[in-house]
């Protein structure tokens, strides 16, 4: 009889509910799945190679090779802090049809085949050639704050922005690449204090295009998390983690923008009705993310006699910007498919002014983003 090999699993990670919630897999040489523990439990191993991975705060799926044999013990550390230190990895890179037209869903989330290990994925927005000689400028931002700017180790540019006191809208910033006005919103959280009410713009060439990404400070942990598995296609664990931390997320830490995240990710896998008292809360105390109003619609939308409150909502949220891209495709799928005959007049003038700016929105970003016509 053989004498079994013991590993134990740690993740060095400043987030609790990351280390609680994550799934690590063991994997033996055939890749095999042999073993999924959580972080700080030992396994007992027969002799033989195997592979031990997991997804961190930055969004990746970290791995490790330990040879086992003659009743070895094993201590593995996945470093997630280690991992946030790198450049913001760009997420696979898959055909996909996002838009609300589109037979497979909705927006920024869209259900697909993507590369091996992935949940679904996610694209980049993508402005095409990269000209290094090209400028690009910060016009403004509406809603928030430059707090530092800095050149990447990539050689691209990164912006740190901060909510402006009493914020009553979305907060965008606008950039002009290449003669085209770009407008994004910021995933900013007006409820704490830098760095923990702050998010980053980053551009930067990448395989001969030039990207514009806006992304949750790391310090907001959990919603970094979420943001960054979704963003390298890994849904069901963002989703996971969303399940777990959604009241942390609206109650402790009052971070609205990352419980909105959440949301949305219990939307995407069905999940959402079961939260709809924390979505009124989230759509009532929270007037000026815009996101809420949307959500609860969809939800109140069921029901015919919530169909007036319902109504309402989605036509007070069409005057508004987005935070998410996803959460302006439900928008738009709501007023086109509302399912009572009611108040036909006022939908179909809210669709009438947003397909006005719908032809700029791209939607492959996951923060609702605009790029107007080339300027003279």
């Amino acid at each position: 009889m053989s004498i079994k090999n013991s590993v134990t699993v740690q993740f060095k990670s400043s987030s609790y509910l990351l280390a609680e919630t994550s799934p690590i897999e063991i994997r033996d040489s055939n890749l095999n799945l042999v073993e999924q523990l959580r972080h700080g439990q030992q396994v007992e191993l027969d002799d033989g190679l195997y592979e031990i991975s997991a997804v961190l705060q930055d969004g990746q799926k970290h791995r490790r090779l330990v040879h086992l044999q003659g009743g070895s013990r094993e201590e593995v550390v996945l470093d997630a802090q280690e991992a946030m230190q790198l450049v913001h990895p760009p997420p696979p890179r898959v055909k996909m049809t996002s838009s609300p037209e589109a037979e497979s869903g909705h927006g920024s989330f869209p259900d697909l085949t993507a590369g091996a290990g992935s949940d679904t994925a996610m694209t980049d927005l993508n402005l095409g050639p990269y000209e290094p000689e090209g400028p690009i400028e910060l016009v403004e931002s509406d809603g928030a704050v430059l707090r530092e700017s800095r050149t990447t180790v990539a050689g691209g540019s990164s912006w740190f922005f901060e909510p402006s006191p009493d914020l009553d809208t979305v907060p965008r910033a606008y950039f002009r690449i290449h003669g085209r006005k770009i407008a994004i919103s910021l995933p900013v959280n007006p409820e704490s204090h830098y760095p923990l009410n702050a998010c980053e713009v980053v551009t930067k060439a990448n395989a001969g295009a030039l990207e514009v990404r806006a992304w949750i400070s790391p310090e907001r942990t959990v919603a970094s998390t979420m943001q960054h598995m979704l963003a390298s296609g890994y849904l069901l664990h963002a989703a996971r983690i969303a399940s777990e931390a959604i009241e942390l997320l609206r109650s402790k830490y009052q971070d609205p923008t990352g419980a909105l995240l959440g949301a949305l990710l219990l939307q995407k896998i069905g999940q959402l009705e079961p939260r709809r008292s924390w979505v009124e809360n989230l759509a009532r105390d929270f007037d000026w993310l815009n996101d809420g109003k949307v959500l609860l619609a969809l939800l109140l939308s069921r029901e015919e006699a919530q169909q007036d409150e319902a109504l309402t909502l989605v036509l007070r949220a069409s005057k508004k910007p987005m935070m998410f891209t996803e959460s302006y495709s439900l928008l738009l799928n709501l007023l086109r498919r509302w399912p009572w005959p009611y108040r036909e007049d006022e939908r179909h003038k809210a669709l009438e002014s947003l397909a006005m700016m719908t032809p700029y929105i791209n939607w492959d970003s996951m923060m609702f983003c605009q790029m107007n016509a080339v300027e003279e």
